[in-house]
């Protein structure tokens, strides 16, 4: 089996985290909870912010992470 380590070991970074949303206009309204309730939860379980490092969407899953950028 291969040895694994952690990407922030591999190359001496952290690594990037990416919050990809798709389109839908139903799905778009459903994400937004979604979203808010897993960066609430995540960032209580670390004790900080949440870096989103990259955000991207197609259709309303654009417009939503233009109101997280």
């Amino acid at each position: 089996m291969a040895n694994r380590s952690p990407a922030s070991t591999r190359n001496g970074r952290a690594p990037k985290i990416a919050l990809v949303l798709a389109g839908g206009a139903a799905r778009g309204a459903y994400e937004v909870g979604v979203v808010q309730h897993i960066l609430e939860e995540v960032s209580r379980d670390l004790g900080r912010e949440v870096p989103l490092d990259i955000l991207c969407g197609t259709s309303v899953g654009a417009i939503n992470v233009c109101g997280l950028a």
